[in-house]
């Protein structure tokens, strides 16, 4: 996987994206490109794909217009069909109408009296990522950073005084109607949020077709001196707030919330309940960590590259079945940095971190 870092200088939303479509125009209709065949592949025909694009962005244009012209922009840079884009940008939607549902992604937060610091592994199929960029835009003054697959405008990544991870989930109430992407609410959130329930009310706003986690860190004040953290479960039933204890908050791929989780429609396949009981048995490692660096030796812990949080492509010709950690992203808020590494946590001890700030 290629990472591509990108600093965007346009500030108003067309011009931006157009400068992020010519920057990497081939990478982003390569990307368009495989994403279309993959929902094919995992079982979304065609006309519920462009479907779903079509309305997810009609509800983009309403609760999130500068997106949406974003979104332009990029198509007129990149010369890939806006509606493309729509579906890209909505992957989590068109997903959502997938028989086999998407298995991905675990995420660690350490709580502490200094503040939060957290960090993701991101799982997902080799073959639709052969690039992937660092963003960083200007949006309203504030210096949002974000890592994405090429032509989406966020995933993970730090705005202001917060910090943002993102897990998927599955809920019975998925796909029933039009909703905003998830990740055109990530995008909100970094742009506009400065505290965890700025984060929520936003999420709370967004009408939704389906579902995800978004793991948010707040960074100290005067207001809060140890900071906060909090992940916010999403899905067309409803929002719910899940806070950590004991010094640790974790997610992956199912529902934490004792009412949203009563409709969780999470593949049988998945690995979430062995990652999540994982990732609560190295709570004191977690805590202890110091440095990202730690935090990463931390979220392995005694089984090293062994842990059920590396995750490896099975041998398989079903692209369902190959997943592995592409990318394990470390954030503290407040910093503005990245910290990022091709490949699983247990990595990060021979090689480290690359810094995006």
């Amino acid at each position: 996987m290629r990472v591509h870092e990108l600093r965007l200088v346009e500030t108003e939303p067309y011009r931006r994206g157009q400068e992020y479509g010519r920057a990497l125009a081939e990478q982003v209709r390569d990307s368009a490109e495989r994403y279309a065949w993959a929902f094919g592949e995992l079982g979304v025909d065609a006309e519920t794909v462009a479907r779903v694009a079509r309305e997810s962005f009609a509800q983009l244009e309403a609760w999130a217009p500068t997106q949406a012209d974003e979104l332009r922009g990029l198509a007129a840079g990149s010369g890939a069909r806006l509606l493309d884009l729509a579906a890209l940008n909505a992957r989590t939607e068109v997903l959502a109408h997938a028989p086999k549902e998407a298995i991905e992604c675990s995420t660690v937060v350490r709580l502490a009296p200094e503040g939060p610091m957290g960090i993701q592994t991101w799982d997902w199929h080799a073959e639709l990522v052969p690039d992937a960029v660092l963003l960083e835009a200007n949006v309203g003054g504030r210096r949002v950073r974000t890592f994405a697959e090429v032509g989406m405008l966020a995933k993970i990544g730090t705005g202001g005084n917060l910090a943002l991870f993102l897990n998927i989930l599955s809920h019975e109430s998925d796909a029933r109607g039009a909703g905003v992407p998830v990740h055109a609410v990530a995008r909100r959130i970094l742009e506009e949020a400065d505290t965890v329930e700025e984060a929520l009310a936003i999420a709370e706003g967004a009408p939704l077709s389906a579902s995800t986690v978004l793991t948010v860190l707040e960074a100290p004040s005067a207001a809060k001196p140890a900071g906060d953290a909090a992940s916010i479960e999403l899905s067309p039933a409803g929002v719910a707030l899940v806070r950590g204890s004991g010094g640790l908050l974790a997610h992956t791929n199912h529902f934490l919330d004792p009412r949203l989780a009563t409709g969780d429609a999470a593949s049988t396949q998945s690995t979430t309940d062995v990652r999540l009981a994982h990732l609560e048995s190295v709570a004191a490692p977690v805590a202890a960590a110091a440095r990202v660096s730690d935090l990463a030796l931390a979220m392995c812990g005694d089984a090293g590259a062994a842990a059920p949080v590396c995750m490896r492509p099975a041998d398989s010709p079903n692209l369902a079945d190959r997943w592995q950690t592409l990318i394990t992203i470390a954030l503290t808020p407040g910093t503005g940095e990245l910290h990022w590494h091709e490949g699983t946590p247990a990595g990060i001890a021979e090689s480290g971190f690359q810094v995006f700030g």
